[in-house]
């Protein structure tokens, strides 16, 4: 399957085929002013005759130190772990064509990787258990923090547009990432509508 590559975020978005089938009941949500502290991206590219529509990388504020550290030392390290988040598609040319699949992205920067280990996406929405699916590993890097090292990963897994529908109907959405649970916050949420609205003609 072909790959665009998502530079801003560092992760790589699959082409999907076009016209998806989403049952009656699963529609984006209605047309209105979308409130949140983030961006959606539409960037096209002649050369591939493709359009990309993205969610800037939005981070997930539980994973974020929330402790005022004034000495930050050896002796008193901060923690400068964090976790982003993404939602992307594509389509071919610049009209709007619904896809069949969506991209979810994250990056992490992590003290403590076993946390993550395994990359099994599980969410839980309003409520109800739904497996997603084990992550693919895009790109690990090493970053040096102070005086520790962090492991630094993108991930991506393409879920089918109908999981981006019911993300975007959802009132709470817990994840779990390997051994680490968090979860989406209203921004992420309101985001994450946005980007399903966008997503039919």
């Amino acid at each position: 399957m072909k790959r665009i590559l998502a530079i801003l975020f560092l992760l790589a978005a699959a082409v999907v085929p076009a016209f998806a089938q989403v049952p009656d009941k699963l529609q984006p949500p209605p047309k209105r002013n979308f409130k949140y502290d983030g961006k959606i991206v539409t960037t096209y590219d002649n050369a591939k005759n493709e359009t990309l529509v993205l969610i800037q990388l939005m981070p997930i504020k539980s994973v974020e130190d929330p402790h005022e550290i004034l000495e930050d030392s050896a002796q008193h390290p901060r923690d400068w772990s964090w976790l982003g988040f993404t939602m992307f598609f594509s389509y071919p040319g610049q009209s709007v064509v619904t896809p069949k699949g969506v991209s979810l992205g994250f990056l992490y920067e992590a003290l403590e990787p076993k946390h993550y280990e395994g990359h099994v996406l599980t969410a839980k929405i309003d409520g109800e258990r739904v497996p997603l699916g084990t992550m693919e590993v895009l790109k690990t890097t090493i970053v040096k923090r102070k005086w520790d090292q962090y492991t630094r990963r993108t991930l991506e897994l393409i879920v089918p547009y109908d999981m981006l529908l019911r993300l975007a109907n959802a009132k709470k959405v817990k994840m779990t990432l390997g051994r680490f649970d968090f979860d989406l916050s209203k921004d992420n949420l309101e985001a994450i509508r946005d980007l399903a609205n966008r997503t039919t003609p």
